[in-house]
């Protein structure tokens, strides 16, 4: 599957006018707000590095007008404070080095999780949710000790190939697989359930829907992009490690003129 990636330079500027001023969105997500969720990211060694923020902004958007409001998101000092890129801040002055954003559209187009429901049958899980166990090895510091991990990470495995390059490649469920991998401390769950429910809410908090056309079938409006940003060569947002759990992710809700970042550092 090919990726349709594209690229913004922030600084040096080159005869920038700001478009689009952002301010926060005080919004609460399920996720950080109930119980059950708080423990499940504690679990999951994701409460300290799993971060969202919302924010409004005021002018009509039109998609070519993309590249701006990255621009302007990534200039904005609030924003660079809150996502900790206090450093970017006084990069106006860096003209030696080209910081630049690498953005890549992510499909975001299921409107259910029964796209799961093919891990039931292959066995992967028992019916009652239990997560099937095999051998211990580790891929890039993460524990796989069962079919679940397994078929998430090992290409050479039997059920890999379950899943299509396109499929993995949607919004729900790479929210899916980053809470199922977790942190770096993470402690795996024995059912598969906690990581249906979890993602399946944050989806529900993130994305915009509406009924189009004659029929009104329900539609995703959300616009959704993977980024990462670059000093030169070199990552240095979301993380300098690269980790395949370090992502950023920008949720674009041009209806409620609202954009949401989503991060997590491994």
């Amino acid at each position: 599957m090919e990726k349709m990636v594209s690229k913004v330079i922030l600084f040096p500027e080159i005869q920038h006018l700001k478009k689009y001023e952002f301010k926060p969105l005080d919004k609460n997500y399920k996720i950080f707000t109930e119980r059950n969720f708080e423990e499940y990211l504690i679990k999951w060694n994701m409460d300290k590095n799993f971060k969202i923020f919302s924010y409004s902004f005021q002018g009509n958007y039109k998609e070519e007008n993309c590249d701006q409001l990255f621009m302007d998101l990534f200039r904005s000092e609030e924003v660079l404070q809150d996502l900790g890129c206090t450093s970017l801040i006084n990069s106006k002055a860096k003209t030696e080095k080209q910081i630049s954003i690498e953005i890549e559209t992510v499909p975001c187009s299921l409107l259910s999780t029964d796209i799961f429901d093919r891990i039931y049958d292959r066995g992967i899980v028992l019916q009652d949710g239990t997560i099937r166990k095999c051998f211990e090895e580790y891929i890039n510091d993460i524990v796989v000790a069962d079919e679940l991990r397994n078929m998430l990470l090992i290409e050479e495995s039997d059920n890999y190939s379950l899943f299509k390059e396109e499929e993995r490649a949607e919004f729900l469920f790479r929210i899916f697989q980053y809470f199922c991998l977790g942190g770096s401390l993470n402690q795996y769950e024995d059912n598969i359930e906690p990581y249906f429910l979890t993602a399946k809410t944050l989806y529900k908090d993130l994305v915009c829907v509406r009924k189009a056309g004659i029929q009104k079938k329900i539609t995703i409006m959300s616009k959704v992009y993977k980024i990462t940003v670059f000093d030169d060569a070199v990552p240095i947002y979301p993380s300098k490690k690269s980790h395949q759990q370090d992502f950023a992710f920008v949720i674009l809700n041009s209806m409620l003129n609202e954009v949401i970042i989503m991060h997590h550092i491994w």
